[in-house]
């Protein structure tokens, strides 16, 4: 949305055209930042736990035999 926003400038379109752009940018941003702790890729993808990251556990989900 930001380089929409500077193609149209670029262009010599009119201001009120790169002020939607960017607000549309804003209203993406602020969308994302707000959004749910359950709707991040760790959910849909097998996060590991934080153990897992040092090295001394497992991903989630999986079974020890």
């Amino acid at each position: 949305m930001t380089g929409a926003a500077a193609s149209h400038a670029v262009s010599g379109d009119a201001a009120w055209h790169v002020i939607v752009t960017l607000v549309f940018a804003a209203l993406a941003v602020v969308s994302w930042a707000l959004r749910p702790q359950s709707r991040i890729l760790g959910v849909l993808f097998s996060a590991k736990t934080p153990d897992a990251a040092s090295g001394r556990g497992t991903p989630a989900g999986s079974q020890n035999s």
